[in-house]
């Protein structure tokens, strides 16, 4: 499972921006429903569902 540094990651709610949402969505060619691992920089990691993609952000759904 792919896994990101730095995103803004609420108790339900992760948002990806800049390179690695650009990451995301073309190299990784992930899609909506997708699971992705991200990491606060704080020693916390959260296992996401991709619940919307766009030319600037990446939303995730955080399930645990």
């Amino acid at each position: 499972m792919p896994r990101f540094f730095g995103a803004a990651v609420t108790a339900e709610q992760a948002v990806v921006t800049g390179a690695d949402a650009v990451h995301i969505r073309k190299s990784l060619r992930m899609r909506v429903g997708e699971m992705l691992t991200l990491c606060d920089g704080q020693g916390t990691d959260y296992t996401c569902e991709i619940t919307a993609l766009d030319a600037a952000a990446v939303t995730c759904r955080v399930l645990y």
